[in-house]
């Protein structure tokens, strides 16, 4: 709650920044840069879940808020434009599971829980379109690819009471499809975007806590779904 509240305050102050300034014709320049910040919702879509061999069994997700800030140049072409972006991503979820009750096996009492937790240096390259340039509003839509290098990969799992945390760099370039729709009033605007990640393996685990170790095995097939929300400014 408290970083949702940082990110609202920044946002007044970039509002009030704006209010602050006379009107500028930006869309008439060939190059502009700006930046965001937002909050974003990932929901990983797991396609399998093995742990110590055993396959995860009802799976169902739980979505949870993250943030995010970037800064991005702006090239103009009549109403065309390209938007290369750097950013910083915490995206975090929750994963909840089953796993069968076999001679051997970890036992499962009710629903296990795992958590996630994703730091990330994303760029972007989408190619936008202006649907409206009418000084000082405007409404575009953009679309194009993302690579992701996931320097942070932080897993939590409660299991059976026990709690369990766990990273990877087994795999840590990720590769996205990001469209999104931005309204703006002059140097201001607002966007929604939508990621649409490719499936990837992770494995080669390694537990944090090694002497509280149960779980010496696994494998996660997956690809990362984010909705996010940002405001930002334009120069």
């Amino acid at each position: 709650m408290r970083k949702i509240c940082l990110i609202g305050i920044s946002f007044i102050i970039l509002f009030s920044a704006l209010q602050a300034q006379e009107p500028v014709r930006i869309e008439n320049k060939t190059f502009n840069f700006g930046a965001t910040l937002g909050l974003k919702s990932g929901f990983p879509v797991i396609n399998s879940l093995t742990l110590d061999g055993m396959e995860a069994e009802n799976i169902h997700l739980q979505y949870k808020v993250g943030y995010l800030a970037s800064v991005f140049c702006r090239i103009n072409i009549e109403r065309f434009f390209f938007q290369p972006s750097m950013g910083w991503h915490h995206t975090t979820g929750e994963i909840r599971f089953t796993l069968p009750d076999e001679p051997d096996a970890i036992p499962a009492v009710g629903y296990s829980k795992l958590d996630l937790k994703l730091r990330s240096l994303e760029v972007t390259v989408p190619l936008g379109y202006k649907f409206i340039k009418e000084d000082p509003y405007g409404l575009s839509w953009m679309i194009g690819p993302k690579l992701k290098y996931n320097y942070k990969n932080d897993y939590s799992f409660d299991i059976s009471n026990s709690r369990n945390r766990f990273t990877t760099n087994s795999n840590p370039i990720d590769i996205s499809i990001v469209t999104g729709i931005a309204a703006s009033i002059s140097r201001l605007f607002i966007e929604f975007s939508h990621e649409f990640g490719l499936n990837r393996k992770e494995s080669d685990f390694r537990n944090i806590y090694a002497s509280e170790a149960t779980i010496t095995d696994i494998s996660i097939y997956k690809r990362m779904n984010v909705l996010s929300f940002s405001l930002g400014l334009l120069f």
